[in-house]
């Protein structure tokens, strides 16, 4: 597995037709598992400059199966959209049309059937990080719904990742719904419930719902987790 390079967290089953130069002839397979939903799978190479025209390949990502035209001779980069679960095996392989032996072509000393070399899978997933992140480049741009289902699936995918909880419960608030926003802020802090910033918030939403009793319950906790907070002892002092 030393010549394939691999963009992100997965596990190879072994590696069927790439040869220890980082060769590839006819055809390449294998098997992916990923702790996170895949989105997106692609593969970027160099074709032999030996092979005339364009080289056709079939692609197959579990049962979907393309085919795809790259021009010769140039590296390539193709992508497609997928859904791969977590923990779900699934076969990848590639098959292309065209190969050449470069002693039989009279262009080299190598006797092996070649295609192209295979410098790298890319392999994109929906990360608890990468729906944080992808949430809050949401937030600014004021897409707040799309906003909210990155930071649903952020929970489904790793409930003990607190965060996704409070942005979550952030962009419900905004959107006007308040007792969505507390639940989730609750259920955020069951999971971290050291967060002063946590029962800071929680207590704004109390606040806002005109539960003062609630509000001033939650500013305490956050006094408690962060001492000498200004605004927290604000809150309180009002």
């Amino acid at each position: 597995m030393s010549n394939l390079i691999v963009e992100g967290e997965v596990r190879l089953g072994e590696i069927q037709g790439l040869m220890d130069d980082g060769m590839v002839g006819k055809k390449v397979e294998f098997s992916l598992e990923s702790d996170y939903p895949v989105f997106e799978l692609g593969v970027e190479g160099y074709m032999l400059p030996y092979l005339a025209g364009e080289n056709n390949f079939t692609i197959g990502v579990g049962e979907l199966v393309q085919q795809v035209s790259i021009p010769q001779p140039e590296s390539f980069a193709w992508s497609v959209p997928v859904q791969i679960q977590p923990d779900q095996e699934t076969r990848i392989w590639i098959e292309v049309e065209q190969t050449i032996n470069p002693k039989q072509a009279g262009v080299g000393e190598d006797e092996r059937d070649l295609s192209f070399v295979w410098l790298k899978l890319v392999v994109k997933q929906a990360n608890v990080k990468e729906c944080l992140r992808q949430g809050n480049e949401l937030v600014r741009a004021g897409n707040w719904d799309e906003a909210i289902n990155k930071f649903r699936q952020g929970v489904d995918i790793e409930p003990e990742f607190v965060y996704n909880y409070f942005n979550l419960g952030k962009a419900l608030a905004a959107k006007g719904d308040l007792d969505g926003a507390i639940s989730y802020y609750q259920q955020g802090l069951a999971h971290k419930p050291d967060s002063g910033w946590g029962y800071y918030e929680l207590g704004k939403l109390w606040e806002a719902q005109g539960n003062g009793e609630e509000a001033m319950k939650n500013y305490q906790r956050a006094q408690d987790c962060v001492p000498g907070w200004g605004l927290v002892e604000r809150k309180i002092g009002e």
